[in-house]
């Protein structure tokens, strides 16, 4: 991803500001990593000195680097998770890494996506992040691929079917040309799947049979068949209609 330096549309500002808020909470009373091991001395001492909007990208990438203590060594305590929060949110809206290893862990460290683990206002804070970080992917020339976004909410525990309904939603021309720049403009046609996926799970399953779903396919069959395209759209369609 790269890196924009602002959110990349307004509505994906709002939510990031309105996270901020439903999020605030007091320091937590420790990092829940592993305790001088991992992260750099002087970052994990001065960590907490910074309020959540202030902390540092380098001291988040230095968080993410650290090992989770206890637990299922997965998923962080909710004290430091609700800290954390608001700004790595803030951080994936403007474009930056808050993890060196990838964006698909990062919100599975802070179990975004576990209804049981939040309030009904800072779920409803999540759902509007991950259905406006979705529709952010309209903007063809920015952002992640469809298959990245996915896999990195999917991760955190929020539903993969749900957010293929939101994809759907989209124009044909704009899924379509999405999906063209992802899977084809590099020059090697293919279905892109990131390495993050576990392909075991049902999230995982939901996304790859609906890559080659009736309904998309007919979404790219429709733009081969408008007048109203232009004939690049139509030779993106027809593309990605092939891969389908």
């Amino acid at each position: 991803m790269g890196a924009w330096g602002e959110p990349v549309n307004t509505e994906l500002a709002q939510v990031v500001e309105a996270a901020y808020s439903a999020f605030k909470a007091d320091k937590p009373h420790d990092l829940g990593v592993c305790h001088r091991c991992c992260m750099e001395k002087w970052i994990e001492d001065d960590f907490l000195n910074y309020a959540p909007r202030e902390l540092p990208l380098n001291y988040i990438k230095d968080w993410y680097f650290g090992a989770v203590a206890g637990g299922d060594g997965i998923v962080v305590h909710k004290e430091i998770a609700q800290y954390v929060i608001p700004k790595v949110l803030e951080l994936l809206a403007k474009g930056k890494e808050p993890a060196s290893v990838g964006d698909e862990v990062v919100l599975q460290r802070l179990d975004a996506g576990n209804k049981d683990r939040w309030s009904d206002s800072q779920n409803a804070v999540l759902q509007s992040y991950k259905t406006a970080y979705l529709n952010s992917l309209r903007d063809k020339d920015v952002g992640s691929m469809i298959d990245d976004v996915l896999c990195t909410f999917a991760n955190a525990g929020f539903e993969a079917s749900e957010m293929t309904t939101e994809l759907m939603k989209w124009s044909d021309v704009e899924l379509v040309s999405k999906l063209w720049l992802d899977w084809i403009s590099w020059g090697k046609p293919n279905i892109w799947r990131t390495a993050f996926w576990d392909e075991n799970t049902s999230n995982a399953k939901h996304v790859t049979q609906w890559y080659h779903s009736p309904e998309l396919q007919q979404k790219a069959e429709r733009v081969t068949l408008a007048e109203n395209v232009t004939p690049e759209e139509k030779t993106k369609a027809q593309a990605v209609l092939w891969l389908i």
